[in-house]
């Protein structure tokens, strides 16, 4: 039996043991003096040798000769192999493997990439589509779900359909040019645009700068996945020292157009299947890291971790029939009805959900949930000594839900209360939450970067 999961995405392949992540590399390949090198290391030096550079590789596999000479390649799938035999050597890892596959991959892909696989150190027990493993607990029965996931140089857009104890994919589009790579350049254009405006530099007219905002780049994404409103990024030269300020919003417009060719690809899709109302969406924690990108897809759930998909997936190669030496690629599962749930069923056992807060508990003070409120950023300090000090300001609850700022904005009804996580870097019982759940007494809300939690409360009269 596997005990081993590759989740083959490019925008960085990831290899599990027992659900735990122990490699991942990204799909860069960077050949100079006649070695080739694979994953960060490759990434890090892509804008000092853009020529020695290959990030098409798994996005292109195929067994058609190479346009041009690249190291001792002869073929995109040639590249791949030396990919996962870096793979081997990084995880310390070789033998029974379950694969999870973009949807994207066409047929004769996965030909290859099975060819591939049995002259690596790697044994394919079984290949999945990667959204269906995603989306293994999270659909109800007789309900729909569309999975968004970002690669490189693409897109995807997978529906599931949950029936019978039976999931199963029923489509994918792939919005093609709007991936990671073409995300990254957009970003850092900014980036580049606000140094030239706010000190007269210009980063990118030295590759040495210009690798230096695309190796920072998931910083900068995480301080905006924390709350902050805006970075200040500084560059040190050997003769000065630079700063630009760019705002959250500068960055979110400049990758609009890409926003928009999905959000178009989706309408398509309600079109095609006939539907009227929007299908509940979940996006990998991938798509997640975009600013912005799961407000305008309206994400209706926690990102998908690749733990998770791991799990989903050891579970799902568990319970296959032996195939015969066959390698199956898996596009329907059989879900177990306790595993068909709604989106907090994960979060909340079925005692806890009857117990509606009051009251959220912050350090010692308690604010009634009796109407819509806000947690925002506030510049002075006397909220200090409820979240501490840290490099970010410090932050306020406000009934006045029109506060700029806004972190997480928290709604009630007569029978439940409403988290939505606006900013990022929010997370309930150490998971974080990209779009909106509900919340339930006891539970723990947390923010990145802060050392405090705040606590869901119920105040009983003595009654109940």
């Amino acid at each position: 039996m596997s005990k081993a999961v590759l989740e083959l995405n490019d925008y960085s392949l990831g290899l599990y043991v027992d659900a735990a992540l122990v490699g991942s590399s990204p799909g860069y390949v960077l050949a100079t003096a006649g070695k080739a090198q694979f994953g960060h290391h490759a990434v890090e030096q892509s804008r000092l040798h853009p020529v020695s550079t290959n990030n098409e590789f798994w996005y292109r596999l195929s067994m058609q000769p190479l346009r041009r000479p690249f190291a001792h390649f002869r073929h995109y799938a040639d590249i791949a192999h030396a990919h996962l035999m870096h793979l081997a050597h990084i995880s310390d890892y070789q033998g029974d493997i379950a694969i999870a596959v973009p949807g994207s991959f066409s047929r004769e892909q996965l030909g290859i990439l099975s060819g591939v696989i049995k002259q690596s150190p790697f044994n394919a027990t079984a290949m999945f589509d990667a959204s269906l493993l995603s989306a293994a607990s999270r659909t109800p029965d007789g309900g729909m779900l569309i999975v968004a996931d970002m690669q490189l140089h693409q897109f995807s857009l997978t529906v599931l359909k949950s029936e019978r104890q039976q999931l199963r994919r029923e489509a994918v589009v792939v919005v093609q040019g709007v991936g990671w790579d073409s995300i990254s350049n957009a970003l850092v254009q900014v980036i580049n645009d606000a140094f030239i405006e706010q000190s007269r530099f210009n980063p990118q007219h030295s590759a040495q700068w210009e690798q230096h905002l695309y190796n920072e780049l998931p910083e900068y994404l995480q301080q905006l996945q924390q709350g902050q409103s805006d970075l200040l990024v500084n560059i040190n030269t050997d003769k000065a020292s630079h700063q630009a300020r760019i705002s959250a919003s500068e960055l979110i417009a400049a990758m609009e157009p890409s926003f928009l060719k999905i959000r178009q690809q989706l309408q398509h899709l309600y079109h095609e299947m006939g539907q009227e109302s929007d299908i509940p969406l979940l996006t990998s924690v991938r798509a997640a890291c975009v600013p912005g990108l799961t407000s305008w897809l309206q994400s209706a759930g926690p990102a998908i971790s690749g733990e998770e998909l791991a799990q989903a997936c050891l579970q799902a190669a568990t319970e296959m029939p032996a195939a015969g030496g066959v390698v199956p690629y898996v596009t329907s599962l059989r879900v177990h009805q306790q595993s068909l749930s709604n989106f907090n069923s994960q979060q909340h056992s079925a005692n806890a959900s009857a117990q509606r807060p009051t009251h959220l508990l912050m350090g010692h003070h308690a604010f009634s949930l009796d109407r819509p409120c806000v947690l925002h950023r506030v510049d002075d300090q006397q909220h200090s000594e409820i979240f501490g000090h840290s490099h970010q300001s410090d932050l306020q609850l406000s009934y006045d839900c029109a506060r700029a700022g806004v972190v997480l904005a928290i709604t009630p009804t007569p029978a439940s209360i409403t988290l939505q996580a606006v900013n990022g870097g929010v997370s309930v019982n150490e998971r974080v939450i990209t779009g909106s759940t509900e919340l339930v007494a006891g539970d723990r809300v947390a923010l990145a970067g802060k050392k405090s939690v705040m606590q869901l409360i119920k105040v009983c009269d003595g009654q109940g």
